[in-house]
């Protein structure tokens, strides 16, 4: 069997998109200080506020997405077990 397998401690693996075409990525409201550190076009991230502590953070780009999914987890600010 070939491929990477799967570390504890690592980032969660994406999703599959929504019907709109977005990879969602809950979040806690602290993680929205980080995205000028992710991407210098902030129109690339579209944030929902649901209410609370957490966002969703929608993108269209799956390296994005990747991206911002690595460093919040490594920051403990995704909101997956919050849901």
């Amino acid at each position: 069997m070939t491929g990477k397998k799967y570390k504890p401690g690592s980032p969660k693996l994406l999703g599959k998109r929504d019907p709109s075409g977005y990879f969602i990525i809950p979040a806690r409201r602290q993680a929205l200080e980080l995205l000028d550190k992710i991407t210098s076009n902030q129109t690339d991230i579209v944030v929902e506020d649901v209410g609370g502590d957490i966002v969703f953070l929608k993108t269209r780009s799956r390296a994005l997405a990747q991206k911002l999914l690595k460093l919040l987890e490594s920051r403990g600010l995704t909101a997956y077990d919050e849901l």
